[in-house]
């Protein structure tokens, strides 16, 4: 299943790649069929830009800040850490996605002060150094890993006693929440600007309901990798059982769904994302709706404090 991950994440970002994707934050990109709020650069960074710029604001706050990046992908947020000054270390368990990374590197020439070390490893099992790291962070990751007590018990390990462990990731809703948050999520599509016309649009809401109705062809369509969502709720729980959490943001139920697929030249395009982005908060202030995503910044606990639980 490791070498399926692996071979998955290398099509698609060979697939991003060839469609003018690079692993970098700084080239703005829109996919051809933007379907998901991380098909288009700038309406990621009008959505999450703040969770992006904290987390490096937090993990390259000094020259030469020693920082590790799990489940870094191409490594484009590790390449941004490593222009702020900061030498990253990047994991992932994608030959295939490493390996564009490190091209990248090569053909910008280095225009960044800090270093980057891309490699290959699974972290389900691996053994990070002892208290090497000012800070580890991670974007949307740790979701796809089976072993998370395990890894983050090694993040613990592995950073300095001040250090700090920055996560940006995703928790699948309860079913019956997910089902409904897609129902919705397809009626704001129907009724929003969007590049395809309206009788496709009703053709795909007709399929949604369809595929909804059985759960064998559910996982077919969610899940993108045998790992998908193997995590769930106990991403936050592994943390806090040995992190002390200094800040936790959960937000995000529709619009990673729904912006991307504003049309771009709508005139009020960003008015219409930050209308999605209000109804996510509103049905989740109402609890009608589970928050997906979640932003979370936990400090290293000292030998002699006591785990809260």
């Amino acid at each position: 299943m490791l070498d399926e991950e692996s071979r998955y994440w290398g099509f698609i970002m060979h697939q991003d790649l060839e469609e003018g994707v690079v692993p970098d934050l700084r080239v703005p990109f829109r996919k051809q069929k933007a379907a998901f709020i991380w098909d288009d650069t700038e309406v990621n960074l009008f959505v999450r830009g703040k969770y992006i710029k904290k987390l490096l604001n937090v993990c390259s706050s000094k020259n030469n800040a020693q920082c590790l990046e799990l489940c870094c992908g191409t490594g484009s947020l590790s390449l941004e850490a490593a222009r702020r000054g900061a030498d990253v270390t990047g994991i992932d368990c994608s030959s295939g996605a490493i390996f564009i990374g490190k091209q990248y590197e090569k053909e910008i020439s280095k225009n960044y002060s800090g270093k980057i070390n891309l490699f290959v490893g699974d972290l389900n099992t691996i053994e990070l150094p002892k208290k090497k790291y000012d800070s580890v962070f991670v974007w949307d990751g740790l979701h796809h890993i089976t072993n998370i007590e395990y890894l983050v018990s090694q993040v613990s390990e592995t950073l300095n006693d001040n250090g700090v462990f920055v996560v940006h990731d995703h928790v699948s809703a309860p079913k019956w929440q997910g089902v409904c948050a897609a129902i919705i999520s397809e009626l704001l599509i129907l009724i929003l600007p969007t590049c395809d016309n309206f009788s496709n649009k009703i053709m795909s809401f007709i399929d949604s309901a369809k595929i909804h109705k059985n759960k064998s062809q559910i996982n077919k369509v969610i899940l993108s990798s045998p790992f998908e969502d193997v995590s769930g709720e106990n991403i936050i729980s592994s943390i806090r059982n040995q992190f002390k959490i200094a800040e936790l943001k959960r937000y995000s139920c529709l619009s990673p769904n729904v912006v991307a697929k504003i049309r771009p030249n709508c005139k009020y395009r960003f008015g219409l994302i930050r209308f999605v982005c209000g109804i996510d908060t509103f049905l989740i202030s109402l609890r009608i709706m589970h928050p997906e995503s979640f932003f979370l910044i936990a400090h290293k606990r000292r030998n002699n404090e006591i785990t809260a639980l």
